[in-house]
């Protein structure tokens, strides 16, 4: 688990376009994590409204840029970013010194899976090649996920509970729940195991309900219709169940991969590719499952290191 601290210098720096590829990334992050109408941390030294519109300017001010005839004004597309959150501190009655503002991260790298406990009581079950962000205020609790994870939410109908992920977001009171949306999905995939959730789309602002036993699929823009699924079918592999379901073989390779931590190389023609494969494995062994895909598919294989090749 890392702690990554925000302050109003890297929050400056980050405007003026200075801060470092990892600064930059960090400070994104925590954005989307926190609510806009918020305020943002205030500045630890005592100051009024004056030097406090006086600094404003200085992290949003036009950046000058000069062509060959003409002097251009410029904004830092960073500096765009933040004049909301500065403006809700700016229109403050009073500034308070709230210091910094923690954002924690969980990372899992392929062949990895992670449960681990979240400061409000929350649990998280990450899968392979997954990781979140996330932060718990006295308002809310949000994370932002990248890959795949189960959920076990606890209860607390004051401080709603949110998954964003680039599709759109999830909103919950209490409940069990898997979220997938790896960034090589065109989608987000939710699965309800108990409770209820809402889930709406990035650029949309109506939701749609799940409760126990329901499923769901969405883009940035649609949602598709609901369906159906036995609650011992979600996340599988937060049991150690390795489940593919009528997957080509790209889909299937590269879920080996994350499972196992391993390279597979694919050397076979076009129609085997977009052969669907099924089957469950549980407590897989890496040979077992490259056995009974190449076996399936009339497929050979070859083991080297961490590196398998598959071929006619």
């Amino acid at each position: 688990m890392e702690e990554n601290d925000i302050t109003p210098e890297l929050l400056r720096e980050y405007a003026k376009g200075t801060c470092s590829e990892a600064e930059r990334i960090q400070v994104e992050k925590w954005l989307e994590l926190e609510n806009p109408e918020e305020p943002i941390p205030a500045f630890s030294e005592d100051i009024n409204k004056a030097a406090l519109a006086s600094r404003l300017w200085e992290a949003v001010a036009p950046v000058p840029r000069r062509s060959k005839n003409r002097q251009v004004w410029i904004w830092p597309a960073a500096a765009i970013l933040l004049i909301v959150p500065f403006l809700s501190l700016f229109l403050q009655q009073s500034v308070e010194d709230t210091g910094r503002i923690n954002l924690q991260t969980l990372e899992v790298g392929p062949g990895q899976k992670l449960t681990a406990k979240l400061p409000d009581g929350s649990q998280v079950q990450l899968n392979s090649e997954s990781r979140i962000w996330y932060s718990i205020s006295d308002k809310q609790r949000i994370v932002v996920l990248e890959g795949e994870a189960l959920f076990d939410v606890a209860p607390d109908s004051l401080h709603p509970f949110y998954v964003k992920t680039a599709y759109g977001k999830v909103r919950v009171l209490g409940t069990s729940f898997a979220v997938r949306s790896y960034p090589h999905h065109s989608h987000t995939r939710v699965d309800v195991r108990s409770g209820k959730v809402a889930c709406s789309p990035k650029n949309k602002t109506a939701a749609q309900v799940l409760t126990k036993g329901e499923s769901i699929s969405f883009d940035k823009i649609n949602a598709r219709e609901k369906t159906r699924i036995a609650t011992t079918q979600i996340a599988p592999w937060s049991s150690n169940i390795l489940v593919f379901d009528q997957e080509s073989l790209p889909e299937v390779c590269r879920k080996i991969e994350r499972w196992f931590g391993v390279a597979i190389h694919i050397e076979s023609s076009k129609d085997r590719q977009q052969a669907n494969f099924r089957s469950r494995f549980d407590n897989p062994s890496l040979k077992q499952v490259i056995e009974s895909l190449c076996y399936s598919l009339q497929l050979r294989y070859r083991i080297e290191e961490q590196n398998i090749y598959i071929f006619p």
